[in-house]
């Protein structure tokens, strides 16, 4: 059963937010596409060029489907695609918070991601894309999750 994430107010902006998290993943997803629809291809450049001001885009680190790149690389597929699903989940596990959720939460995610950049950057072994991708996954659903109930009271303190 899914809980009532809380008043219509609340309703209205978690289905807003939702619904541009998900054009953002499809976004990404689009590139990937090119080959099948006059549309992706007439636009997978610009795609990639909107995505290139918040992620390198190294061909070697970005996640290819069906031969074809998608517009980011896997770290920041992980986390993006990670944000929709906590906020998807969002719902399915909802409490109403007597206070905002816990700071340690979010560092606890960060310590996958940078493990990863810390295992690359620091000691010089390069991980897959898998690697990267999960441990971008796994701080982008907790990020969803725990930042859902700072933007509905950031709209709450507007309307005083």
């Amino acid at each position: 059963m899914v809980r009532d994430p809380g008043p219509i107010r609340h309703r209205h902006i978690y289905i807003i937010l939702l619904a541009a998290v998900t054009i953002w993943c499809v976004l990404i997803l689009l590139p990937v596409f090119s080959d099948s629809s006059h549309f992706c291809q007439q636009y997978s450049g610009l795609i990639n060029l909107f995505f290139s001001p918040v992620c390198h885009q190294q061909a070697a680190r970005t996640i290819h489907l069906f031969n074809r790149p998608m517009a980011v690389c896997a770290r920041c597929s992980g986390i993006y695609f990670g944000f929709l699903a906590g906020l998807i989940l969002y719902p399915l596990f909802y409490r109403p918070f007597k206070k905002l959720p816990d700071r340690w939460l979010f560092l606890g995610a960060c310590i996958p991601t940078g493990a990863d950049i810390f295992w690359e950057r620091i000691l010089g072994n390069p991980s897959s894309n898998t690697i990267r991708g999960i441990s971008g996954l796994i701080l982008g659903i907790v990020c969803g999750y725990i930042l859902l109930p700072y933007i509905l009271e950031v709209f709450d303190n507007q309307k005083q």
